[in-house]
């Protein structure tokens, strides 16, 4: 099921390629439940602030050959990248995803492909930019809340992009918070700069030597 919370285009009914949608432009979905071939939940699809989540494929559970921006792909599996097989992540989070019906054997990605992993949460290091291998502290995935904990290291630790300029996240809270960007589909109210750097004063060399009534001339 591709349920739409904002905008979207191409959901599909179930199928073997993209079976939750294909070649189509969503924001702010709830990509669920979707079983195909070749990408589970999304095929081709330029995908941001949303959930891809309990999706199925032999290759690219959540998603195949997508642009993810600010996303949550969680708990989708298959035989290559329960999470994703090929495409991009920017500040997305990609976590406890796994082999086809092997719940205990985790398989976030996969790359088909060039995969690109920028300010993302996932595991193993992807490489790239800004990318951590943290679990992301969801307040309790075991009921489907992808919602950050406060002590999630996933908090402000997005890149901030130009699309976000008055963009909002899943709930329809503001992308942003005080000038900085969660990864995933959830902002956090948490969100806070980074404090600034601590810059201790340099070292004062000094110069010991002797005052001239000290010296007295050699005899």
């Amino acid at each position: 099921m591709c349920d739409p919370g904002g905008e979207e285009g191409g959901c599909n009914p179930g199928g073997g390629w993209g079976a939750g949608a294909e070649y189509s432009t969503l924001n702010s979905c709830v990509v669920v439940s979707n079983r195909g071939y070749y990408g589970g939940g999304l095929l081709s699809c330029n995908v941001a602030n949303s959930t891809v989540t309990a999706n199925s494929a032999s290759i690219g559970g959540g998603a195949a050959m997508s642009s993810l921006n600010n996303c949550t792909v969680v708990l989708n599996s298959a035989s290559y990248g329960g999470g994703m097989a090929g495409g991009t992540a920017n500040n997305c989070i990609i976590y406890s995803n796994f082999f086809y019906g092997c719940t205990n054997s985790e398989n976030e990605w996969f790359n088909a492909g060039a995969g690109v992993f920028d300010h993302c949460c996932t595991t193993p290091d992807p490489g790239g930019v800004g990318n951590i291998i943290l679990g992301p502290q969801f307040l309790d995935p075991t009921n489907g809340n992808f919602h950050l904990a406060s002590n999630s290291p996933c908090i402000a630790a997005g890149v901030v992009q130009p699309w976000m300029i008055g963009a909002f996240d899943l709930d329809g809270n503001p992308r942003t918070t005080n000038g900085v960007v969660d990864m995933g589909a959830y902002q956090s109210p948490f969100a806070k700069p980074p404090p600034p750097p601590i810059i201790l004063p340099s070292p004062v060399s000094k110069v010991w030597g002797f005052s001239s009534s000290a010296v007295r001339p050699a005899k």
